[in-house]
């Protein structure tokens, strides 16, 4: 990883999903290699099949799911940008805000 880029990991993050759109993949924290295909959250979205959906039926879209927030420590409603860009499915994501 390139030590002079402002957007280089840091403990609490994860990578964007990446993935050729036609294969089941992995997203993976760090500490975590485990296979998150069926990761589902509370109320039943399957949440990087929903991404992968978006991405390659609608060119790009966005997700809403819960997800835990490592900051808070809380179940928190987070929503997700994905594109499909050259054979991948490329995203990111954000918590969102409670009133």
């Amino acid at each position: 990883m390139d030590r002079t880029c402002p957007f280089r990991r840091k403990p609490d993050s994860y990578q964007p999903l990446r993935s050729p759109c036609h294969a089941p993949f992995k997203l993976t924290q760090p500490d975590n290699q485990e296979n998150r295909w069926d990761l589902r959250d509370p109320d039943g979205v399957m949440i990087i099949q929903e991404l992968l959906m978006v991405a390659k039926t609608q060119g790009r879209g966005w997700v809403d799911y819960k997800y835990p927030n490592p900051t808070t420590n809380t179940l928190d409603q987070k929503t997700s940008y994905c594109e499909y860009y050259e054979g991948m499915m490329i995203g990111c994501g954000i918590y969102k805000e409670v009133d």
